[in-house]
């Protein structure tokens, strides 16, 4: 597409990032200003459209030359859901589950715009904001999360996690000369009992064309392997963690706790493949089932919403560390709007499910697909949009999106288990460990159970 016009000396200019868009949508009172900023960030890319619209296609001719009915078929078919039918009835009953407690957090949204506008009618671009407003009024604290956490106390807080869970030294490694990509760059080397595991790269903060996601990359799989002198030997596993948290790249700034979640679901990935202990590299540790590999991340997140965890690395600069009253509480504020926020999760899953499902037809209209499901779903839509443009999990998640609401289903039934043992000890690490050391080379059934303790039905 052509470039902008250049702005006349009156005029702000605001870009369509969605870190910058995210906060108008949150914050700005004008429902003017929030309408525009929803409707220019949810129309960029178009020219990806047909893009996206051709992969479906192809996808679909490759699965349907193979075998299958249609990609998801071919997708799901050795994921822990076991077919495209158990995924659509795994997201029916996420619907049928939050049916009535999502009419009333909308019904709550809509008296609150009430309030402010005069009118009951919510867009899309009202949610962020009165959700937040809700938030805002209900909270009974003032306690502000980002005062206690930084990148330096949540890099204490995994070594914790690590040393006292896992039984693993994490150690704070130099970067020498001509090894790292960037000059913030973190390294550690992860050890047990004297024999090391594994590295970790941490790339944590914002600069001019990076990657602007976070994420975890393998850079080298975990395996075994014969030497020269034919004896076996490990390779170890090098990963690394790429994110851009804050405006300063100093590990001493403040983030936010969903920066700090983002920080420890990575950091969750990264374990997974340092621990993994596996004969063949292509089973190394997130080489396994999609909708099982989510669940350990997922685990690792509740480490930063438990004051177990929280209370020995979250501390403020004057040394006051968060109270249990207070995490708490902002824990009863985040799920004020739990079944709209994980309707609009299995709205985003069916979506993804019927883009590459059996009803594929030459030419696919993913808009048109879009706006039907947000009407099945009573979720307000903004005609002319097309959000999927630039949503990449439909490239690198098709007809697997649906795994995060599968995973955070069971990686909350394992933290249950790890928390009835105490949480920061051994005993729960152990239930921790037994998913992460084999990798993908094993039943995840048969590992879900043996990190519950008892037999599980699949997910309901």
């Amino acid at each position: 597409p052509p470039p902008p016009p250049p702005p006349q000396p009156s005029e702000t200019v605001l870009t369509t990032d969605n870190y910058f868009t995210s906060s108008i949508l949150k914050y700005e009172p004008s429902p003017t200003l929030r309408s525009s900023c929803y409707i220019q960030s949810h129309t960029v890319s178009s020219h990806n459209l047909p893009v996206l619209e051709d992969l479906i296609s192809l996808r679909h001719e490759i699965a349907v030359k193979l075998g299958f009915g249609s990609h998801a078929d071919r997708t799901t078919a050795d994921k822990m859901a076991g077919g495209r039918g158990n995924v659509m009835e795994f997201l029916e009953e996420q619907v049928l589950a939050t049916e009535e407690g999502f009419k009333r957090e909308m019904e709550v949204l809509a008296e609150k715009k009430y309030e402010r506008e005069g009118t009951r009618d919510i867009m899309p671009w009202d949610i962020p904001y009165y959700v937040n407003i809700c938030k805002e009024e209900n909270t009974v604290s003032s306690m502000d999360y980002s005062e206690y956490l930084t990148v330096s106390n949540c890099l204490s807080g995994m070594k914790n996690v690590c040393s006292k869970v896992l039984g693993v030294d994490m150690v704070e490694e130099k970067v020498e000369r001509g090894e790292g990509w960037c000059d913030t760059l973190i390294k550690y080397n992860f050890s047990s009992e004297g024999n090391h595991m594994g590295t970790l790269y941490l790339d944590l903060y914002p600069r001019e064309d990076k990657y602007n996601h976070a994420a975890h990359f393998t850079v080298r799989c975990g395996c075994k392997f014969l030497d020269s002198s034919d004896s076996l030997t490990s390779q170890k596993p090098v990963v690394a963690i790429v994110a851009n948290f804050g405006s300063s790249d100093s590990v001493y700034s403040n983030i936010s706790h969903n920066e700090a979640e983002t920080l420890f679901h990575e950091f969750g990935h990264a374990m997974h493949s340092i621990m993994s202990r596996t004969k063949f590299q292509h089973m190394s540790g997130t080489r396994g089932p999609v909708d099982f590999v989510e669940t350990p991340s997922h685990i690792m997140e509740y480490f930063v919403r438990d004051w177990r965890s929280l209370r020995e690395f979250a501390v403020r600069q004057d040394g006051k560390v968060i109270e249990e009253k207070d995490v708490k509480e902002a824990e009863r504020i985040k799920g004020m709007f739990k079944n709209l926020e994980k309707r609009q999760q299995t709205l985003y899953s069916e979506y993804d499910q019927a883009l590459f499902g059996p009803n594929v037809v030459d030419e696919v209209d993913s808009s048109v697909i879009l706006e039907g499901l947000h009407g099945k779903y009573s979720m307000p839509f903004a005609k002319g949009t097309h959000w999927q443009s630039t949503f990449g999990h439909l490239n690198t998640y098709g007809a697997a999106y649906y795994a995060y609401p599968w995973a955070q289903g069971i990686a909350g039934n394992v933290f249950n288990e790890m928390s009835k043992v105490g949480l920061m000890n051994r005993e729960s690490g152990a239930k921790l460990g037994s998913l992460l050391r084999p990798g993908g080379s094993k039943d995840p059934f048969q590992l879900v159970e043996g990190a519950l303790g008892y037999e599980w039905g699949g997910q309901k």
